[in-house]
């Protein structure tokens, strides 16, 4: 499972008292648009992780979708990247014990 705000800002929080029926298309977009999610299976090889969706916030990634990622493990960190035409993301995950 992959769950991320994609961004250096956190999301705009709702409106106090609103639902998602109440949002404006501007305000649905600031909520849910930076939010990634899905659920699936994998495949790894020594420098990249596959994703590949059963279950994901956008229906149409679960259509034949994937995400690779390159990896690297250092002691108790793991550091994920990926680069499309406009689009690089990282993260630093640390293992607690």
């Amino acid at each position: 499972s992959i769950a991320y705000v994609a961004g250096d800002q956190p999301r705009a929080l709702m409106p106090e008292g609103a639902n998602r029926v109440d949002l404006s298309a501007e305000q649905t977009a600031a909520v849910w648009i930076p939010y990634i999610s899905n659920s699936g299976m994998y495949e790894i090889t020594p420098s990249t992780i596959t994703t590949r969706p059963m279950v994901a916030l956008w229906p149409n990634f679960m259509e034949g979708g994937s995400a690779t990622y390159t990896y690297e493990v250092q002691g108790d960190m793991l550091r994920l990247s990926r680069r499309e035409e406009d689009f690089l993301w990282n993260a630093n995950l640390r293992r607690v014990r």
